[in-house]
């Protein structure tokens, strides 16, 4: 992901902390592109990522749909109009991942 933001630095962290929170998130959103990839045809929610990815540590939802956000803006992720229910029992949107279409140009 080319120059893409992770980490959104809203604490002011600094120094070793800051690289390593940014390697955190990169590696987070990673992985969260490699669920959608495997999976690409099933749209998806960030609760059921969460679940797949993070069920039982103390990694927020937040970050995952911060991943999902980031990843989206990046044109890997397309939001769905359809919906899930979420862990905490609302409604919330599906993504899926975007399939790389590639154009062969003629050769001449």
């Amino acid at each position: 992901m080319k120059n893409e933001r992770t980490f959104y630095n809203t604490n002011q962290t600094t120094g070793p902390e800051l690289i390593g929170a940014r390697s955190d998130a990169k590696n987070q959103q990673d992985e969260i592109l490699k669920v959608f990839r495997r999976n690409a045809k099933t749209p998806m929610s960030p609760s059921e990522i969460h679940n797949y990815l993070y069920s039982g540590t103390i990694t927020p939802l937040t970050s995952v749909r911060r991943a999902i956000s980031n990843l989206t803006e990046a044109g890997k992720l397309k939001k769905l109009d359809s919906t899930k229910i979420g862990i905490f029992g609302r409604r919330e949107h599906c993504w899926e991942y975007v399939q790389a279409v590639y154009v062969q140009k003629g050769l001449f």
